[in-house]
Order: C-alpha cells, then sequence, then structure tokens
C-alpha cells in the first residue's frame, strides 16, 4: 500500500474523492453550457457562408455583365482610384472566460453614392450593383471571420474539457476509490484482529 492506512488518512482520501466528484461536476456544467453556445452557432455560421455563396456569385454575373459591355479597360480606373484602407480592427472578445478574437469595423463598410470617388450615375445599372454586392460580401466575410475563431476557442476548450473529465472518471476517481477501499479493508481487519486478540485475552484471565 502507497499511504499510511490510518483512519486519519482515510478520512483525507475521502474528502479528495469528494472533491474530485465537485470538480467533475463543474466541469460538466462548463462543457455543457459551451457544447449549447457551439450548437447555437454553428447555424448562423453556415448561413453566412451560404450567403456569402450567393451573393458572390450574384455580383460575378453582374461583373460579367458590365465586363462585355464597358470592357476591362473601363474598369480599371475605377478601381485604382476606389482603394482604400480596410476600415476594420482586432478586438477581444471573451465566453464563459475565454478568450476570442473578432474583427470589428470601425466606419461604414458600404459607401454612400456621394461617397465614391466617381459619379456613379455615369455607370451601368449592373456595375453599381455588383460594387454593393462586393461589399455585401465583405461584411459577410467579417461576420464569418468571428464566427469561425468563436467556434474554433470553445471546440478547443470542448476537447480539453473532455481529456480533463475523462482522466477524473477512468483514472483518478476509480484509483481513489480503490484507495478507500483498501484502506478501510485493512482498518476492519486489524479491528477484526484487535477484538478477536482482546476476546482471547480476556477468555485466558478467565
Amino acid at each position: 500500500m502507497d499511504i499510511n492506512p490510518t483512519r486519519s488518512n482515510l478520512l483525507i482520501i475521502k474528502d479528495k474523492l469528494v472533491s474530485y466528484y465537485s470538480i467533475l461536476s463543474i466541469l460538466k456544467a462548463r462543457r455543457a453550457a459551451l457544447i449549447k453556445e457551439l450548437i447555437s452557432s454553428v447555424e448562423p455560421y453556415l448561413k453566412t457562408r451560404e450567403d456569402i455563396r450567393r451573393i458572390f456569385r450574384k455580383a460575378l454575373f453582374c461583373y460579367k455583365i458590365t465586363l462585355s459591355a464597358d470592357g476591362i479597360g473601363y474598369h480599371m480606373p475605377l478601381i485604382a482610384i476606389n482603394k482604400r484602407e480596410f476600415p476594420v480592427r482586432i478586438e477581444s472578445n471573451n465566453i464563459y472566460g475565454l478568450t476570442y478574437k473578432e474583427l470589428k469595423s470601425y466606419e461604414n463598410i458600404y459607401l454612400k453614392y456621394e461617397e465614391r470617388k466617381y459619379n456613379p450615375h455615369i455607370n451601368s445599372e449592373a456595375l453599381e450593383e455588383a460594387l454593393s454586392l462586393t461589399e455585401q460580401v465583405i461584411d459577410e466575410i467579417i461576420k464569418l471571420t468571428n464566427y469561425e475563431n468563436k467556434l474554433k476557442v470553445i471546440t478547443e476548450e470542448v476537447l480539453k474539457l473532455n481529456r480533463k473529465i475523462k482522466i477524473l472518471e477512468d483514472k483518478l476517481i476509480p484509483a481513489t476509490k480503490h484507495k478507500i477501499k483498501n484502506i478501510s479493508n485493512y482498518l476492519n481487519e486489524r479491528e477484526r484482529e484487535s477484538y478477536f486478540r482482546l476476546k482471547l485475552y480476556k477468555g485466558k484471565k478467565i
């Protein structure tokens, strides 16, 4: 036996077992909360991915129309004069004590007509729609990135919790129960021996 089989040590080990069960309960509750959050985030994540595909396909269709009508030579100057710094910054967010990164827009991604560096009224309707759809795609990509970061952090934490729960359930708790059983058996056996010795002693005195 790797521990002194005394009643005081037995009480210490029993307290440790209670602590293990308490930790296990906390870990399982945390895992359940994170899984619930994970499930609630998956649906909007998948919807955002589908929205990006749908909007991007429509934008490409509009670009093809305007390219066939205006030609690439008309588009290149517009691309050059409309380059701008991406209006986002990286911020930290928190969920159940987990920190993950999020992209936050610090200005409107959607430019108004008067904010564009050209006269939108001289362009075709297809080109303006293509530009508007491109801005929508950028906005949706930001949302998708935030969902992906959140899902990644939660998934990694759930996997860590699974490993901790497995260690408690498969190793620490069974091993502690085994120690308690061994010490209890040893103490019970010693008490029986003491009882029989005492009985034998009394019998001899009589």
